[in-house]
């Protein structure tokens, strides 16, 4: 069978076979490379809104903080307390 097929038919099977692998593999390639970039840009997200929520959460302890320090230093609160 296979020696019935014509060398013009043999090369463009050859061709096409290379050109097709060629193809699956690039497009093997651009898929990997892709999934690898969508993972690190969303671990760098992840990461800018873990920094922002723990600087918000900062300020707000900061703010407790200082709230706390403005009460102890107001002496009828301090005496209505102690009462």
């Amino acid at each position: 069978m296979v020696n019935r097929i014509t060398i013009g038919g043999k090369i463009t099977f050859l061709v096409v076979s290379i050109v097709l692998l060629s193809v699956l593999l690039v497009g093997f390639v651009a898929s990997d490379l892709g999934k690898r970039t969508v993972a690190e840009k969303t671990q760098e997200n992840l990461a800018m809104v873990a920094d922002q929520k723990a600087r918000q959460i900062e300020a707000f302890f900061g703010q407790v903080q200082n709230g706390l320090l403005l009460a102890r230093q107001l002496p009828d609160l301090r005496n209505n307390l102690a009462a």
